[in-house]
């Protein structure tokens, strides 16, 4: 079924890497505008969404990780949960290689951490992005300026928005409590390496 003004979308996209299996990145988008599109343009719309994002920072990702495709599906809130509602399609690539970095990988669970706030108190969104590559970090075991500003570009680019056919994405956030959809309104960056506990493969943030 098509895409069209008002649904919400969830994007997962996965990643494999060789010590820890399949990892993943998760992004809501609720569609505003007008009109609908197909499934397969919202596909190759988000691939380009995701390509321009991806192209940041990946000199700082271990080369022992690599982009396993995306998955879309529609979602809305019933009764007190997040449910899928259609599945939209998938994609193996986005155009760009993610992780690139050359010298030896930090522990798997230490990660650059970016944190989407939104105009609503309490509401924020939080990414976190691995498995570093040893040259982010730096000699007092934070993240290099230039890291921070690469992770920065890539924060830039989740918040532009996805345009496509008169429909208009914006990455945001599903609030728990009432199934309120909130945009991202900007990102920080931390210097602080944060560590993301994985509870099972296959999962992540």
């Amino acid at each position: 079924m098509p895409v069209s003004a008002d649904d919400i979308i969830r994007i997962t996209v996965r990643f494999t890497n060789v010590d820890s299996g399949e990892v993943a990145n998760v992004f809501y988008m609720r569609m505003g505008g007008t009109g609908e599109i197909t499934d397969a343009a919202c596909i190759g719309a988000v691939g380009s969404w995701l390509g321009a994002i991806y192209a940041y920072g990946t000199g700082f990702i271990t080369n022992d990780q690599a982009v396993a495709g995306y998955d879309i599906v529609t979602v809305e809130w019933v009764a007190g949960r997040i449910v899928e509602v259609s599945i939209v399609g998938s994609a193996l690539s986005i155009g760009v290689t993610w992780g690139s970095g050359t010298n030896n990988p930090v522990p798997e669970g230490a990660a650059a951490v970016i944190t989407f706030p939104t105009t609503v108190p309490k509401t924020r969104g939080r990414k976190f992005l691995g498995v570093l590559d040893n040259s982010a970090i730096s000699s007092t075991g934070e993240l290099i300026s230039g890291a921070v500003s690469a992770f920065g570009n890539w924060a830039a680019g989740v918040l532009a928005d996805l345009v496509v056919s008169g429909l208009v994405g914006s990455a945001g956030v599903i609030k728990t409590i009432d199934g309120t959809f909130v945009p991202f309104s900007s990102a920080v960056v931390r210097s602080a390496v944060g560590y993301q506990r994985r509870r099972k493969r296959g999962v992540g943030a």
